[in-house]
């Protein structure tokens, strides 16, 4: 076993190796490569500077990277929490990470954006209020429309509204062409919107 830092990695296959894999040029004592290995379903590809363990297999013909430590990120993770994070090539920047918390809450972070993708439904639920809050703005739409621009047509719609003539003193209805108006509204709303 050797701890050295990685120098560069590329995807290949890598001597008798089954499949392509993450391979890291190591320099420790001396400069080796190994294949990174992780759990079954985590992928990595460790940053430049990145420490990592090299262990030798098969009388030391194949090499493999277990663990590893970037010293160049400090930790904040409370006891008993978790945080899964992706940095630049470099290591030095966290640019995406997953929090979870001790508390039972999580915290995703993102520097270009979060996007949450599913074949089916994507389903949100919380006990107490879901917070959306945005350094600009936030976009709610589907392949029907966008929320904004339905709302903006529905506001301009009621300034716009039209009034059928009545009696001094008795109140005024909408107009058909407005009431029909209002409920090509409604129908813009539940297209983008579940009830």
């Amino acid at each position: 076993m050797e701890l050295g830092s990685v120098t560069a990695t590329e995807i290949k296959k890598c001597g008798s190796a089954p499949g392509k894999q993450v391979v890291a040029t190591v320099k420790g004592f001396t400069s080796q490569t190994a294949e990174v290995y992780n759990p079954a379903g985590i992928e990595s590809n460790p940053p430049k500077g990145a420490k990592v363990l090299v262990f030798p297999l098969l009388g030391g013909k194949t090499k493999i990277i277990l663990g590893g430590a970037n010293y160049q990120i400090e930790p904040d993770v409370k006891q008993g929490g978790i945080k899964v994070y992706a940095t630049d090539k470099d290591g030095k920047a966290v640019k995406a990470s997953v929090l979870l918390k001790p508390d039972g809450s999580m915290e995703l972070s993102a520097e270009s954006g979060i996007s949450i993708k599913g074949k089916k439904d994507v389903e949100v639920s919380a006990d107490q209020a879901i917070k959306l809050s945005a350094g600009s703005k936030i976009a709610v739409k589907n392949k029907t429309g966008s929320l904004c621009k339905v709302l903006k047509d529905l506001a301009g719609h009621i300034k716009d509204m039209q009034t059928t003539p009545a009696v001094y003193g008795s109140p005024c209805s909408m107009g058909p062409g407005t009431i029909a108006q209002l409920e090509a509204d409604i129908m813009g709303i539940a297209a983008l919107l579940e009830e």
